[in-house]
């Protein structure tokens, strides 16, 4: 019930009073004989009766009920998204724990004034959980010791144990629901178990021992015997066996990537490009894979990538590894959420290639490149096509990849559509929210058209020119498209091939393209200059990384520039100049970094006590006066138990109070087109008069403006309550394994309950597993009236129900209201209107509760979700 009504003509209770005066006078001035109607004793000895004052009294402690619970489930549900965002401590959840509990109690103690402390036994059942609840924060964490996850298992809260980009992905797998492709994660101890069963610590120590930049020779033969012994060593008997048992769950899989998740890599630095990765492996090379993944930690780029950012190099490097499903690509690359090279643009950057995204990343074709406007959701504000003459594919006879030539109708076609970019940008959308920073994301769209989600990491944002442009009376002699900001001025040194092995320091590079090879030079350079490349290649975020100025697309620059010749490259304005520029020199920048989120340590422990307050396992309350009261503790497994148990309970009270039967005072309405018992009380003008003491009443009965308008909404053959559903068979066993069948498909079918005047109408259901709430003021001020829709629950899996209350928020924006989503909860205001205004609303919402009934087992993604979206509309 909504207690900020704005200047309500008539409270509820006042309504009441009012009609049972009129029904009074309509029994005193009429002869019953005169009517050939089915008038109830219960209703007419009550109405005549004091009955109607405790009538009064129960309202207002029912809707003192309601807000309680709205309240609750709000505190509830935010909870749960702070938890979902990792943007939360540990002393914060514990106040926001004991705010909730606090609260339940509260709920709790009202049910039992309402009723007469009827409800007593439910104080004990509360309590236990609190205690149960408040035990669980005392404790602590336990250390980690698997080898092995597989991918369902991993947050973002295990970034320790498996790497920040494993934790990243599986976050967005098992948080966020997106698409992402199943598979296993091997943590850092299976890594150290490698090294420990092999004795290679012998071998590595006194290689990596003292290193600098400068030790050339001794970087290269470190890298190679350490290397060496790594592909030779012997794989520990329990990890082989752990590989063996987690592989059986992905059994129908025959092809997977096996990529690197390094200690430090993805987070605090990117690594990009440094690791291997192994692409079409097959389920008997995974291992071999997996030693060459964990062989790269010490490739020699990495080695100068760690001696440049001064990370140590002792036993505390580790590598964990991903084994995804290998997807059928036909396009892949780089989504930026904010245009790295220029974030005051407020525009994404989305980089594609035909095949596999390897290409897209080591600058071996030039990708497709689109700029997405982040000011109006995503609208294309440009576009490029590049020429893709190759393209990487999985070999589809057997392991490994292969490189094919593009046939030349696709050479210069767009990779993508506007509704792949649609789809692209939204989810990207959703993952930058939640990690609170721009985001670097890896993605790829299957043969069918399905988006998947590899990879997604802190975005290194560059800074901006804090001082105006100079003006230089040179000439450029090159010029090409910034990439990362700065001045510097050096010595030009044409790179001609991958096997340099160094460069002297403060060299200028001039590089051909933009291999990941490359990035081993990157420490020793003041800037780059490169004839093809793109800002989404992993060289690029290397540069960007390590704040190195530097402009790609520069053509024929190793022909232009001699070597070791003195350049100015001045990448603000993307330009480069013979000989040293002074004045242009003096032209500083600032660098805006953006601020990542940090999970809190205590994150599992704070996802563990989640785990007994915000699931929803009681999904049967037996419908019975004596059953009901006969509940156990055993019952209530978590606090939504407990705050679904006293909603529904309290509904009930109200409408059972007065009378002898099951439904008190309330009257029954039922139609074969709608799988649901009304109970109503009419409590002002609601009914025609004569139906007022009828037991059972008809829809002719019924004068109350704004229910009318609700029932030809949910009455209409747009939407037929009964029949087939369209539905997706993961979310379809989710609901089985949660005894859908026998508590939902049921002859009764479910229950609403119905409070109406003639102009106010407060309307509460319950079928399966959602419920629904409605309470509107449709009168003949427009100032005064109100609509509030609430809707929530499901009986799918939580990707099911989140996508469903997503689908609502879009149909419920589009219809003028105020929406807010948490979870799978849906709340929605609509303030002010003309009474037709409210009933034309009233209308599409009864429409809606038909259309989205069950759409929890069918919602499975973004893009079948706009399918239905535009389907209602």
């Amino acid at each position: 019930m909504d207690e900020h009504r704005p200047g309500c003509r008539a409270k509820p209770s006042e309504m009441i009073g009012s009609l049972l005066n009129k029904m009074k006078n309509f029994v005193l001035r009429q002869d019953f004989k005169d009517y050939n109607l089915e008038y109830d004793s219960d209703l007419v000895e009550f109405f005549m009766s004091d009955g109607y004052d405790q009538l009064k009294q129960r309202y207002a402690l029912f809707n003192k009920l309601l807000v309680q619970n709205n309240a609750t489930m709000d505190a509830l549900n935010a909870l749960q998204e702070r938890v979902n965002s990792h943007l939360i401590t540990f002393p914060y959840f514990k106040q926001q724990v004991a705010d909730l509990l606090d609260r339940l109690m509260g709920f709790v103690r009202s049910l039992m004034e309402m009723s007469g402390d009827k409800y007593a036994w439910l104080m004990p059942i509360a309590e236990g959980l609190k205690a149960r609840i408040e035990k669980k924060l005392a404790a602590e964490i336990p250390a980690a010791t698997e080898q092995l996850y597989l991918l369902r298992q991993v947050s973002v809260t295990m970034a320790d144990e498996v790497g920040a980009k494993a934790s990243n992905l599986g976050e967005v797998k098992n948080i966020l629901h997106l698409p992402v492709p199943r598979g296993l994660v091997f943590s850092f101890l299976a890594f150290k178990a490698l090294i420990s069963h092999n004795r290679l610590e012998g071998i590595i120590g006194p290689l990596m021992k003292d290193l600098t930049l400068e030790d050339s020779q001794r970087i290269q033969e470190a890298s190679i015997q350490i290397q060496k012994a790594i592909l030779q060593a012997e794989i520990p008997p329990a990890l082989q066996e752990a590989v063996e048992r987690n592989l059986e769950e992905l059994r129908e899989i025959p092809f997977f990537a096996v990529r690197s998740s390094a200690m430090g890599e993805d987070g605090t630095y990117s690594f990009a490009g440094q690791f291997r990765s192994v692409l079409n492996v097959s389920r008997e090379g995974i291992l071999d894979a997996y030693k060459d993944v964990c062989a790269s930690l010490f490739e020699e780029r990495a080695i100068r990538y760690r001696l440049a950012k001064g990370i140590a190099q002792d036993e505390n490097m580790a590598m964990a590894v991903l084994v995804l499903e290998m997807v059928p690509v036909f396009a892949s690359g780089v989504l930026y959420t904010l245009d790295p090279n220029d974030p005051e643009s407020d525009r994404c950057v989305v980089t594609a290639v035909l095949g596999l995204g390897k290409y897209a990343v080591d600058g071996t074709v030039q990708p497709d490149v689109y700029l997405l406007d982040r000011k109006a959701n995503g609208a294309l504000l440009e576009q490029t096509v590049g020429q893709k003459h190759l393209r990487l594919t999985a070999d589809r006879q057997g392991a490994g990849v292969r490189s094919d030539e593009v046939p030349p109708e696709l050479r210069q076609t767009p990779c993508l559509t506007q509704e792949s970019l649609r789809t692209l940008y939204e989810f990207t959308q959703i993952i930058e929210r939640h990690f609170k920073t721009p985001q670097d994301v890896e993605w790829a769209i299957d043969e069918r058209g399905w988006t998947f989600i590899l990879q997604a990491r802190p975005l290194a944002v560059a800074g901006g020119i804090s001082c105006p442009v100079v003006d230089v009376d040179e000439e450029p002699v090159l010029v090409g498209d910034p990439l990362s900001p700065g001045v510097i001025s050096g010595p030009a040194f044409l790179v001609k091939d991958k096997s340099v092995a160094t460069v002297p320091r403060g060299s200028v590079l001039v590089l051909k393209t933009m291999d990941p090879e490359f990035a081993k030079l990157v420490p020793l350079a003041s800037g780059m200059i490169v004839e093809m490349g793109s800002a989404a290649t992993h060289l690029a975020t290397v540069a960007r990384e390590f704040h190195k100025p530097t402009l790609i697309n520069a053509s024929d620059a190793m022909a232009v520039l001699g070597n070791k010749e003195i350049v100015t490259l001045d990448t603000n304005q993307g330009k480069v100049y013979r000989g040293r520029i002074d004045s242009l020199l003096k032209t500083n920048y600032c660098e805006k970094k953006g601020k990542g989120v940090q999970a809190d340590k205590n994150l599992p422990l704070i996802r563990d006590v989640m785990k007994d307050i915000s699931p929803l396992t009681l999904t049967n309350i037996p419908d019975n006066p004596v059953l009901e009261l006969m509940m156990k503790p055993g019952d209530f497994k978590t606090v939504h138990d407990v705050i679904r148990y006293i909603h529904e309970i309290s509904v009930r009270e109200v409408f059972r109070f007065g009378g002898r039967g099951k439904a008190g005072v309330a009257h029954h309405l039922r139609v074969p087109t709608l799988p649901l018992h009304f109970y109503v009380i009419d409590i002002g003008g609601g009914l025609d008069s004569p139906a007022v003491f009828r037991r059972n009443i008809t829809v002719s009965d019924i004068v109350s403006t704004p229910f009318i308008a609700l029932w030809k909404g949910m009455t209409c053959e747009d939407f037929p309550w009964s029949g087939a559903v369209e539905f997706n068979l993961g979310g379809f066993f989710s609901v089985v394994s949660r005894g859908f069948i026998q508590s939902s498909v049921t002859d009764e079918g479910g229950k609403a309950y119905v409070l109406l005047s003639k102009d106010y109408l407060n309307f509460h259901s319950r079928l399966a597993y959602h419920f629904t709430v409605i309470d509107t003021l449709a009168g003949q001020a427009p100032e005064n009236n109100y609509l509030t829709f609430r809707f929530g629950g499901g009986g799918a899996d939580a990707n099911g129900r989140i996508q469903r209350a997503l689908l609502l928020k879009e149909i419920l924006q589009r219809l003028d209201f105020r929406v807010k989503v948490r979870g799978d909860t849906v709340t929605s205001h609509f303030r002010g209107g003309t009474r037709s205004e409210i009933e034309k609303r009233l209308y599409q919402l009864g429409r809606l509760m038909g259309f989205t009934r069950q759409l929890d087992m069918t919602l499975r993604d973004e893009q079948t979700r706009k399918r239905y979206v535009k389907a209602f509309l």
